[in-house]
């Protein structure tokens, strides 16, 4: 150790810049000159660019259910660290994948969350995930929670302003221009419920933005969400990528204001919403063509980075075939056009589609709950030595390892 702090500093910087965040937060203690460096500003970002360019430093945050005690049906919900691990083998490149699986334990503030459940409506009830961003993962339990599991350090956001919106609405990303981190909440209409017992919308929606070097909550302009005849209402935030924040949402006639009320197409129609930090608006834009229309009653799609580029990725059927999964990729943002990359039939014996975790694997959930990753390309099949009871609860997200702070000061640790 002596030995190695007598490197030049340009060559420590880059030797420790490329080492994982837990080697880093034992090296704080080391040398105080390591401390400062270690968290640095210009430091912080550096080894922050060589995570983001280096897939081994990619893993998969997963929230899944296993059956605790089968004889009393007792359901405890896990939070899981997949990573994966890549050796080019043969002549064609061919990638032999590996990995580990790492459960780990949610912050201090969220330790009051039950891990055992009786009956299956309870798991609404359990941690939701809304997004990642740098190393960082936003999730939601009565409190709004930034967390670093990779340095273990956590924030609880103060409470929104006005009333608290619906969860699947928040979004979470940063904004490159103020290297800062915004987290935003769609208040509900003063928590009145509709007459089926559920919340509405305002409109227009009184959007608020959390940021994080303030630790405060603003209201944003978001009226180009509605017009004369419509209102466009977020139903699912799906990732922040390169300053532009994506949500699936619904466009509906202001005659129909109940935002639940989606059984007649003439109603509703499925859209993207963006913000776009650059300009600081709101726009919406639509679907390919081919997903609108009676010929397409099912539609569960999800917004994602493919090959570095914005896609739609996810499973719809027209009324006379089977099930198939489609990819298209944004070829305009403003102009919201679309090229189709691949079709593929259901994949035999799945049941249901967790991720696209990368250009060609898709981590899915068996029949038997088994999860496992398909590769498009080879049809190749990967069980992974754990399983996700009621699937359709559990949730995931790509997420990279950093050391990006989410507090000043002093660490809080899980």
């Amino acid at each position: 150790m002596t030995e190695f702090c007598k490197y030049p500093e340009e060559m420590a910087l880059q030797i420790l810049s490329r080492m994982p965040p837990k080697t880093l937060m034992r090296f704080v203690c080391v040398r105080k000159s390591w401390c400062t460096l270690i968290n640095s500003p210009s430091f912080v970002d550096k080894q922050l660019s060589n995570s983001l360019h280096n897939k081994q430093s990619t893993c998969i945050f997963c929230k899944r259910y296993v059956f605790r005690d089968i004889a009393n049906k007792d359901v405890e919900s896990i939070i899981s660290l997949i990573t994966f691990s890549y050796d080019e083998v043969g002549d064609n490149d061919h990638e032999h994948i590996s990995y580990s699986i790492q459960d780990i334990d949610l912050p201090l503030s969220m330790s009051g969350v039950p891990k055992t459940y009786r009956n299956e409506p309870e798991l609404l009830g359990a941690v939701y995930i809304v997004g990642h961003c740098d190393g960082i993962i936003c999730l939601v339990h009565k409190e709004i929670v930034l967390w670093n599991p990779a340095i273990r350090q956590y924030k609880v956001l103060p409470k929104p302003l006005l009333d608290e919106g619906v969860i699947n609405s928040l979004g979470f990303g940063s904004d490159a221009k103020s290297k800062d981190y915004k987290v935003f909440s769609f208040p509900t209409f003063g928590g009145d419920r509709s007459q089926d017992g559920e919340r509405e919308y305002s409109f227009p929606p009184q959007v608020q933005q959390y940021s994080l070097s303030t630790d405060s909550w603003t209201e944003i302009d978001a009226s180009r969400l509605e017009t004369e005849t419509t209102d466009v209402y977020p139903q699912f935030f799906q990732m922040y990528f390169n300053g532009i924040w994506y949500w699936i949402g619904c466009e509906q006639q202001k005659e129909f204001m109940c935002v639940y009320d989606t059984m007649d197409e003439e109603w509703v129609r499925q859209v993207i919403i963006v913000f776009d930090t650059n300009h600081q608006m709101f726009e919406d834009m639509l679907f390919p063509n081919s997903l609108y229309g009676p010929m397409v009653p099912c539609l569960e799609m999800r917004i994602i980075v493919w090959n570095e580029s914005v896609a739609l990725f996810g499973q719809y059927f027209y009324s006379d075939a089977d099930d198939l999964f489609g990819l298209w990729v944004m070829d305009d943002i403003v102009k919201g056009s679309w090229t189709k990359q691949f079709t593929l039939q259901a994949i035999v014996g799945a049941r249901m589609v967790l991720e696209l975790w990368k250009s060609d694997e898709i981590l899915m959930v068996a029949n038997d709950n088994r999860i496992f990753s398909y590769n498009i390309r080879t049809e190749e099949i990967i069980y992974l030595p754990i399983k996700s009871t009621y699937p359709t609860f559990s949730a995931t997200i790509l997420c990279i390892n950093s050391i990006v702070p989410v507090i000043h000061g002093r660490q809080q640790e899980v």
